[in-house]
């Protein structure tokens, strides 16, 4: 229901807060909600629904809430009143926090140009691993074999990194100053191994500082976590070591072996309980035999025991008989001795 202001403009009322005024403004904003009353216009201006007879259907956002707010203030009546009401409050909640952008600096701000992303993912190794360097071995023993910190140490001083092993690499002449941290191959452990790299590139001691020819000689820890690039660096025997016996995958790898054998693990305790419900049901079924052969012996001992009763019982009335019968006879021999 739309109503035409055009006619009525000098009309003078003040009862914005009647009950007539509540009940338009809730009637079109509803309209306003579903769409069948429209307040803005296919070229980005706006008008008043509640004035279609104004010559005026063009407003900017601006005029058009000063509009909306002026009649809102009920010197029109309660319609006009309630449903400007209406029209402010949407264009204030709906509206408000999207202001026109020329159409200009919108064409210019789509057509920006947008990064491309990287051909290839990093391809880290796995399981998840931390390469630390310039480990202290500048003490030797007595046959000049150098000696540094070993793996129970360097777990220790790491551990809230949670590391599962940590092995240190030595030569001919000791200690090469190196370790390699191995972090558990699921989500929480790369998420250990990246906490570890950020920490010394934080402090500008990771493998960029490392590598850098200008690097001055310090005795600083320096450490990153291991990808492929380190397959082929200047890192003695773990540099051997990782190619040896690490797989080089990316991200996206690992999660989905990890739910690979996830999905199996499930799949085999699935088989487990099913073959662990057969042997239930199976000795379910053993047991429901065994108690109805329990119930036939018995049912047996019970028929056997009352033949035996009758049996006894028959013994008896034959013996009794039987002394009747001699009984008789004696006394009929004396009757006739007699």
């Amino acid at each position: 229901m739309l109503w035409d202001e055009s006619d009525s403009d000098g009309d003078d009322h003040s009862d914005s807060d009647s009950e007539d005024t509540e009940l338009y403004e809730e009637i079109v904003w509803e309209g306003l909600r579903n769409k069948t009353i429209v307040v803005k216009n296919g070229d980005n201006t706006y008008r008043c629904p509640l004035s279609p007879g104004r010559k005026k259907q063009s407003y900017k956002y601006r005029e058009l809430l000063a509009h909306a707010t002026g009649v809102a203030t009920g010197k029109k009546g309660p319609v006009k009143a309630g449903g400007h009401r209406a029209v402010m409050k949407y264009l204030l909640a709906e509206l408000g926090d999207r202001p026109m952008i020329p159409q200009a600096e919108r064409i210019l701000y789509l057509d920006q140009v947008v990064p491309k992303r990287k051909g290839r993912a990093t391809r880290l190794l796995a399981p998840w691993m931390g390469i630390l360097v310039n480990i202290d071995n500048s003490r030797t023993n007595e046959n000049g074999f150098r000696l540094a910190p070993g793996p129970a140490e360097i777990k220790e001083k790491f551990k809230e990194y949670k590391p599962e092993r940590v092995d240190v690499f030595h030569d001919f002449r000791g200690h090469q100053g190196t370790a390699l941290l191995t972090f558990r191959s699921d989500i929480r452990g790369l998420e250990d191994a990246q906490a570890f790299e950020h920490s010394f590139a934080a402090t500008n001691r990771g493998r960029k500082a490392w590598w850098e020819e200008a690097r001055s000689a310090n005795r600083d820890l320096y450490g990153w976590q291991a990808a492929e690039k380190d397959l082929e660096s200047n890192l003695g025997r773990l540099a051997k070591h990782i190619k040896n016996y690490c797989d080089v995958k990316t991200v996206k790898d690992m999660v989905q072996e990890n739910e690979r054998l996830n999905k199996q693990i499930v799949e085999d305790l699935v088989k487990i309980v099913d073959k662990k419900n057969d042997m239930v049901a199976a000795s379910h079924t053993q047991f429901v035999t065994l108690q109805n052969m329990v119930a036939d012996v018995e049912a047996l001992r019970l028929k056997a025991e009352e033949e035996k009763r009758n049996m006894e019982a028959q013994h008896k009335r034959g013996s009794w008989q039987s002394i009747c019968v001699i009984s008789q006879i004696s006394l009929h021999i004396t009757s006739r001795t007699e």
